[in-house]
């Protein structure tokens, strides 16, 4: 039987995966991006009801660094808005790096429990800039990546305009936001490069930096 494109994707995602987490320590390589393993349809949240309308959701993205996402059809997005926010940050090749960890730590299913949610997303460069010894850790220690992603993760669902402030994480702990318009900064650290991505059940905020509890 003829594989559609997307198997074949998702076959050679879960092989970059495994191959990243082999051989005496799980290595992380300092230049190449790593396509993530993405979670299976049982490990992930169901649509939120709460979530944008596809229709809603192109333009309403800012800032100089999004994503070159597809006018139309899958990675999209108008895609992305109908997909949970697992799933959706596993089809967006820039944030490879964020979708490995979370699978090696195990996370899928405790983030597929959270739905209207805000996530601040570290792109690829963010965790290069993180430091191979220290993504290496969190392969290996789930509890240790488990504090940290959950850390990026806000349990409400942040307009733009609804930003700014102190936001409780998933970690337990609050992360603080300030600026305004299409101009933001998280603890003080990372600035937010693309803002209001839409999936069914989360709004999503790419930064520039991994974020410290």
């Amino acid at each position: 039987m003829r594989r559609s494109p997307m198997i074949g994707r998702l076959a050679g995602w879960a092989a970059a995966s495994l191959l990243l987490m082999s051989a005496a320590g799980c290595t992380v390589d300092d230049g190449d991006e790593t396509p993530p393993n993405p979670p299976t349809a049982a490990q992930t949240p169901a649509a939120s009801s709460s979530g944008p309308a596809p229709s809603d959701a192109a333009g309403q993205t800012f800032g100089s660094e999004c994503p070159n996402f597809p006018s139309s059809g899958e990675g999209s997005l108008q895609d992305l808005a109908q997909q949970d926010w697992v799933t959706a940050l596993a089809m967006t090749p820039a944030l490879s790096q964020w979708s490995v960890i979370t699978t090696a730590a195990g996370l899928q299913a405790d983030f597929a429990e959270h739905g209207d949610v805000t996530v601040f997303v570290p792109v690829d460069g963010a965790f290069k800039a993180y430091g191979t010894d220290r993504i290496r850790q969190l392969l290996i220690n789930p509890q240790q990546a488990g504090d940290l992603l959950r850390y990026h993760v806000v349990t409400e669902r942040l307009s733009p305009e609804e930003l700014a402030g102190t936001h409780q994480t998933l970690a337990g702990r609050q992360l603080e936001v300030t600026g305004s318009g299409q101009d933001f900064e998280v603890d003080g650290e990372a600035m937010v490069v693309c803002g209001n991505l839409q999936t069914a059940n989360a709004t999503i905020y790419l930064v520039d930096r991994v974020l410290t509890p």
